[in-house]
């Protein structure tokens, strides 16, 4: 960082001259030397780190029923009551070409195929819609989606401009032609607040750092795990239905029962695909209060190290105040 010669304002150099010790509440002026003024320092600062920020995976849920009727669909006993009330409900509801088309390319060997689908088929898509028509009794067999949540919560993305750093405070050049008790003082207090100017931009210097440091991490993505949680879940997927289409397949089930088991198989990889892409949105989201966190720190951190230097630059200033009153009044001033 380009260091600018520091100086504090003229209004310092006045206030040296125009305040009495008596108006020094928080200095002894005749208890100051140049060695009390020249230990003056900016105290380390730890930096606050950005808050964490917590994203909750969504999951999806398979009813009792759904898991009964995908057993029972495809194996080689009777069906129950309400197993053949809902394969019925399926039938009745998504359209025949659809449903018939479904039937057609979804088996055993091409699950797998499928679950890595970027996109559905026309067919497949027009299937899935049918379910929203699906009678209440039906719908109860479908699984139930968790949504994912950000901070507890839906988040909304917040952005911030970083804030600029205060301007230095600078003075003219220490006055000549004073005594030499005062022009010392004068000296001395410059060489200070050069210091700790200087110390104040290196705190600062580390505080941006670690604000970039922060900003990366938040936009890495390595957080995000989106991708992972929907390859977990389509393993799973593919190991139950493999099972339960080769079971379907093996006992020669009707077309009723082979459009139900596509209905449960149908609704639970549409569920994880809507829970993927909701979990995409809570990582964006994320990634955006993230990035908000880590402004937050750096602006505390900011007014945290300018509040530091001007604690400390005032005080030497006070100190040297204290030394200039002690030498009018020991006869030193003009």
């Amino acid at each position: 960082m380009k260091r600018k010669i520091l100086l504090y304002t003229a209004g310092v150099v006045a206030f040296l001259y125009s305040c009495s010790p008596q108006e020094l509440s928080s200095v002894d002026p005749f208890g100051y030397s140049l060695q009390d003024l020249e230990k003056v320092d900016l105290p380390q600062v730890t930096l606050e780190r950005p808050a964490p920020i917590t994203v909750s995976p969504g999951a999806v849920t398979v009813s009792a029923l759904g898991a009964t009727a995908g057993t029972e669909l495809s194996g080689a006993g009777k069906l129950s009551a309400s197993t053949e009330q809902f394969a019925n409900a399926v039938i009745n509801t998504a359209p025949k070409a659809e449903a018939s088309a479904v039937i057609r390319e979804t088996n055993s060997a091409t699950l797998t195929q499928i679950m890595s689908q970027k996109a559905y088929t026309g067919a497949q898509k027009g299937f899935i819609n049918s379910f929203k028509s699906l009678p209440a009794q039906a719908a109860g067999f479908m699984p139930q989606l968790t949504l994912p949540v950000v901070q507890g919560k839906p988040a909304a993305a917040r952005t911030g401009a970083v804030e600029e750093t205060s301007a230095p405070v600078l003075i003219e050049e220490v006055m000549k032609g004073e005594d030499g008790c005062k022009s010392s003082a004068l000296e001395a207090l410059q060489k200070v607040l050069q210091k700790l100017q200087d110390k104040k931009g290196d705190q600062l210097d580390k505080a941006e750092a670690e604000y970039q440091k922060a900003l990366k991490e938040a936009r890495s993505g390595g957080q995000c795990e989106a991708d992972k949680n929907r390859k977990s879940a389509v393993q799973e997927l593919d190991k139950k239905y493999k099972k339960l289409y080769s079971d379907l397949e093996k006992n020669k089930k009707n077309t009723t029962s082979a459009a139900a088991l596509n209905a449960l198989f149908y609704a639970e990889l549409d569920a994880i695909n809507t829970i993927y892409q909701q979990e995409l949105t809570a990582c964006t989201q994320a990634q955006s209060l993230r990035e908000a966190a880590a402004l937050a720190a750096l602006n505390a951190n900011k007014q945290s190290i300018e509040a530091g230097y001007k604690k400390e630059a005032d005080k030497a200033t006070g100190i040297a105040n204290a030394i200039i009153a002690a030498c009018h009044n020991q006869g030193g001033g003009k």
